[in-house]
């Protein structure tokens, strides 16, 4: 997966409308289609309740902003 840290390399630009249209459509904030293995959550994620997908987004943007390894 790519970084999911609150990072300019990571989810900084994004919004939480944009992390749950990922999760439910696997699809990025330009429209352009997330790649595995990010896009195969949707199996398991388009269903969660917006209170499930606000608590996974408030624990993703509570990490320490990480460059990605490289």
């Amino acid at each position: 997966a790519g970084n999911l840290t609150p990072h300019a390399e990571g989810l900084a630009a994004w919004s939480y409308d944009d992390f749950a249209r990922a999760m439910r459509e696997a699809t990025k904030p330009d429209g352009t289609d997330l790649l595995p293995p990010m896009s195969l959550t949707t199996n398991f994620t388009r269903n969660m309740s917006d209170t499930e997908l606000q608590a996974i987004w408030a624990y993703l943007q509570s990490l320490p902003a990480t460059p990605t390894p490289q």
